[in-house]
Formats: structure tokens, C-alpha cells, sequence
């Protein structure tokens, strides 16, 4: 019976430096050439996904969180902002002076004027991952698919990501747009405001539904508490050993951690190689 995995890419499948072990890409090759279908299942944009790892050849990929969702070269679902929701999230955020990009289908689009603020808030996220190069890094090192453009006007919106210059942003953030889906990630360092209340499980039950699979065919992997509704959303969900607490408590299995061959060893685990 074939099954379908699910992989969250950071802290899954790469590291803090954005580096994916030997071991890992040749699981996901084997599952793939056994006729398991393996997806990307990611809070990035798709035009932020490495190129490397489009190279795989992965079956599809719900990006976004659950906002865009590709299948078999198609896609099957894609929410982007509408003019006037944008204009008012854009608004509330200048008002505020938040720094803030958008996130598309192909890229991310910033104005120049995020240079400064960004690059002190890469470099603070990736020193918390534990990035050794850290204090040499940029927010395009983090963003290697942002454009920079001044009018963000654009048609094809799924996020609108800020950095954090309040505590409270957050809240203010929720409270002035209850429609849509707010969060934070990074250490707290960048919030989004994505245009769908779907989360990354209603994504997964989207796929199986097209696929024609049932749940308990279907194997999710994550690290941080966005990807809980992933893990529940399959028959088996998969914490990696550097995994959140939450993730931990509400998984099925516990493989080891992303540098220490985790992907390698639950594939081998489950037979799904």
C-alpha cells in the first residue's frame, strides 16, 4: 500500500544552516523510488523553498502553512489576500512601524528600506538555531528568494511577515484582524498574518482527499508547534528528537534529531524505504 509523508523542512530536513544531510536525501529518494508519494510541508512560501531541495523531485508541497498547495504538478488550492485586505494590513502595520514583506506564490517582496532591521533580525534568529555563522549573515542570506520593490501591491499575497518591534504586536495584530491567521515563529523575532485560517493538518487532509488515501497511510514530521496539526492530521506523526515539548507529547514516535540522521532512522523505522 503506498503511503504518503509529509516533511516540514526547517529543523526537519535541514538544520539551523540550512544544510541537509546525505542521509536524509537519500531516505527521501529511496521512499520515493519504493512509490511513496513525499511532500514539503512548510510555513515558507514555495519561492522560498531551495532550489536543492526542488531538485528532489517531491511529489507536491502545501507552503504557507495550508495557504498554497500543490499536487502532482498542479495546483489544487492557492488563498491569496484580497486588494482592499491588504491595503488595510499594510496600513495598520506602517502605523505602527513595522517592518514587513509579502509572501507569494514564486518569491518575497520587500522594500529596501528592511535592510537594517532585517539583517539584525536574521542574525538574532539564526544565533538561536544555532547558526556558527550567524554575525555574518544578512536577512537575503534568510531570504534568498526576497525582491525588493516599493509598492508590495500585489495579486498574489498569501503572508504578510513582519518583524517584531513590540511585545504586544502580536496581540494588537489578532485583535485588528480575527479573519485571518496570526502567529509568530523564529523565537518570537517575526510574526504573519496569512489569509487563510487553514493550518498545515487541514492542508494534509486536503491532499489525502485528492490522492484518494487514508489517513492511516499517512506519515507527518515535524519540530515546532505549527506542525502539530500536521501530525495529527496523519495516521502516524513524527517528532524529531530536537522537536518542541508539545511536538514531542503529541507524536507517535520520537525518531533522533535532524543532524543526527532523524529523517534516515524513522524512514528505516517505518519502512518507508
Amino acid at each position: 500500500m503506498k503511503k504518503v509523508i509529509f516533511l516540514d523542512i526547517d529543523g526537519t530536513i535541514v538544520n539551523g544552516s540550512n544544510v541537509m544531510l546525505p542521509s536524509t536525501e537519500l531516505a527521501i529518494k529511496r521512499a520515493m523510488a519504493k512509490g511513496n508519494e513525499v511532500f514539503i510541508c512548510t510555513g515558507r512560501a514555495k519561492g522560498e523553498v531551495n532550489p536543492f531541495l526542488l531538485q528532489l523531485g517531491f511529489n507536491g508541497y502545501i507552503c504557507g502553512n495550508g495557504c498554497y498547495i500543490e499536487a502532482d504538478g498542479k495546483i489544487i488550492y492557492n488563498k491569496v489576500f484580497e486588494k482592499e485586505d491588504l491595503e488595510n494590513i499594510f496600513r495598520f502595520l506602517d502605523e505602527r512601524n513595522v517592518k514587513y514583506f509579502v509572501e507569494c506564490e514564486d518569491c518575497l517582496v520587500a522594500r529596501e528600506e528592511i535592510k537594517e532591521h532585517g539583517n539584525i533580525a536574521a542574525q538574532r534568529f539564526l544565533r538561536a538555531v544555532g547558526n556558527p555563522h550567524a554575525d555574518e549573515r544578512s536577512f537575503t542570506d534568510l531570504f534568498p528568494s526576497v525582491r525588493f520593490a516599493e509598492d508590495l501591491h500585489r495579486d498574489d499575497v498569501n503572508k504578510v511577515s513582519y518583524l517584531v518591534n513590540d511585545e504586544h504586536l502580536h496581540e494588537e495584530c489578532e485583535k485588528a484582524f480575527p479573519q485571518f491567521n496570526n502567529s509568530l515563529w523564529g523565537q518570537d523575532i517575526f510574526g504573519e498574518i496569512g489569509v487563510s485560517k487553514v493550518n498545515k493538518g487541514d492542508a494534509v487532509r486536503m491532499v489525502l482527499d485528492y490522492l484518494g488515501v487514508e489517513s492511516e497511510n499517512s506519515y507527518g514530521f515535524g519540530d515546532l508547534d505549527p506542525d502539530i496539526p500536521m501530525l495529527q492530521a496523519c495516521g502516524t506523526g513524527i517528532a524529531m528528537g530536537n522537536a518542541s515539548e508539545r511536538m514531542k507529547q503529541t507524536a507517535h514516535y520520537i525518531t533522533t534529531e535532524v543532524d543526527d540522521d532523524g529523517i534516515w532512522n524513522a524512514f528505516a523505522h517505518f519502512e518507508l524505504m
